[in-house]
């Protein structure tokens, strides 16, 4: 409310006090600051209408943002707004969900009360127990682990939100469970988390890429948080050059925070001095991004960046990765390549995928010099079909001979090292035909060096429980690489031990990675 110079009300609002409610009710924002006494900033009301206005929203953020407050609000609104509400809380750590986000809930609940019992606008919430609220008209606030699936489904979805709280880390079939849920009804979707660096490629990764046509995406870094705001009004926000240049002294500037509760600038004054800005730390939580690389990673995303805008001439032939899968939720994936350079893709997931594969493939057949096939399963069927057909075909397999056995585990990761060394070398060309999901398969795929010092690439079942699809693309892509036959990687695995050996990833780094139980 205005107040004139004499201090008196500019104007007077002459709403009963029902008609207020109904106003504040349908703004979270509103209803946070009203009726549960919440002080939101910026990014926590332009998330909290986001989920108002889109079904789903995901949101990554740095360090201390208050994203877990803003949860608790949204589920306090919603518990509120709706008769028959369904809200169901989530996260790959139960003890945060239990521990954090509930407690946040109750917090609020117990705020607004009091404020109602003081005459105020306040709401007399029931008080509930520790991880669930059940209110009036069928109202329920629930928190629920990860370990089963089944327990997403079959909730009423007359009014029905899904927070799900360190969302990088959810796996495959509780988001599948929570997205099938929107087939009908009114249900909402928020997805929070920071990202971390083994998010890469997860569902809440690629809501940022591939899927991000079907999500509202927000994105929060340090410098544009409450205590980076320049005092002025209007004048935006103290950047990191403005930062370094600050007297690091105790109760200086850099002490002098208006939220202190958020992400401080003595905080990210600090962890430039221990990361530096190229750390996948300093991306993860200070940039609020998904770090550009990992110490395990096969290839990262600078080296994809990089062969992307990489000009590589065309070779004459053409060879053929294909990858054969049978109907279901695996594809059937082919891909080309021009010498180095990267060639379009075929995938399917269809029963009859092989013939229409031959079809799309016949338009190349005059240039193609051979096929790189999986004969594993399902493959040894097709390696006999393509023969007999006169397709140039070459029967490949992880357990294929091995030309450095005292170096790699199997002839898989023998060629997945040859394409890593295509890009470290700049040989690789990708202009404009590296898809989203192929890039996203590239840079989840891990490696490790085991116990008799042999490099292997992580296997699919691992990826599984990781929440991460079969890298089915990224097979077809190697399978096809021209260089897989050129020597591999300069590189010792008994370097590492901490001794100063300099391998592919450094000597510090290959130390920590010996002997790693996938």
């Amino acid at each position: 409310m205005g107040r004139t110079n004499q201090g008196k009300p500019a104007f007077a609002d002459r709403r009963t006090t029902e008609e207020k409610l109904a106003a504040i009710a349908i703004d979270p924002v509103a209803f946070g600051s009203v009726m549960l006494g919440a002080e939101l900033w910026r990014d926590q009301r332009a998330l909290l209408r986001a989920v108002v206005k889109h079904k789903r929203v995901a949101y990554k953020k740095c360090h201390a943002t208050g994203g877990t407050f803003a949860e608790a609000v949204l589920a306090c609104w919603w518990f509120f707004r709706y008769p028959r509400s369904r809200v169901i809380i989530t996260g790959p750590s139960w003890n945060n969900v239990e521990n954090v986000v509930f407690p946040l809930i109750h917090h609020l609940m117990d705020q607004s009360r009091r404020l109602a019992e003081q005459g105020g606008l306040g709401v007399p919430f029931p008080t509930g127990f520790k991880t669930e609220i059940r209110g009036d008209q069928d109202r329920m606030i629930l928190g629920i682990s990860t370990d089963n699936a089944e327990r997403f489904k079959g909730f009423d979805r007359t009014h029905l939100l899904y927070i799900g709280d360190e969302a990088n880390a959810l796996k495959t079939p509780i988001w599948e469970a929570m997205e099938g849920s929107q087939a009908a009804g009114h249900v909402h979707v928020l997805a929070v988390a920071q990202p971390e660096l083994g998010s890469i490629g997860s569902k809440f990764y690629r809501a940022f890429h591939e899927d991000r046509d079907s999500w509202h995406t927000m994105t929060t870094d340090a410098f544009h948080t409450p205590n980076f705001k320049k005092p002025s009004r209007g004048n935006g926000y103290y950047d990191l050059e403005w930062l370094l240049a600050q007297d690091p002294v105790e109760g200086g500037v850099l002490d002098q925070n208006p939220v202190p509760y958020l992400v401080t600038r003595r905080w990210v004054y600090e962890k430039h001095r221990e990361w530096g800005p190229a750390h996948p730390w300093w991306h993860s939580k200070v940039a609020g991004a998904f770090p550009t690389s990992m110490d395990d990673s096969l290839i990262s995303l600078t080296h994809i960046e990089e062969a992307t805008n990489r000009d590589v001439s065309e070779g004459q032939k053409i060879t053929v990765g294909m990858d054969p899968a049978g109907a279901g939720r695996d594809e059937f994936t082919m891909r080309l390549w021009y010498g180095y350079k990267l060639g379009p893709q075929w995938a399917s997931q269809k029963p009859d995928a092989f013939g229409h594969a031959l079809i799309w493939l016949e338009k190349y057949r005059s240039r193609i010099d051979w096929i790189g096939c999986d004969k594993g399963g399902l493959g040894s069927e097709i390696v006999k079909q393509l023969e007999d057909l006169k397709w140039p075909v070459r029967p490949m397999h992880a357990q294929d001979v091995v030309s450095e056995p005292e170096k790699y585990l199997d002839a898989q990761t023998e060629r997945a090292f040859a394409l890593r060394r295509g890009f470290d070398d700049g040989l690789i060309g990708l202009g404009g035909n590296l898809d989203e999901k192929t890039a996203s398969q590239l840079v989840t795929l891990r490696w490790t060096v085991n116990n008799k010092g042999q490099i292997a690439m992580e296997p699919n079942a691992a990826r599984k429980r990781r929440g991460l699809p079969s890298p089915d693309r990224f097979q077809s892509l190697l399978l096809g690489y021209p260089g897989s036959t050129r020597g591999v990687v300069d590189f010792e695995p008994g370097y590492g031990s901490g001794t100063g050996g300099e391998g592919v990833m450094g000597g510090s780094q290959m130390g920590g990675m010996r002997g790693r139980s996938w």
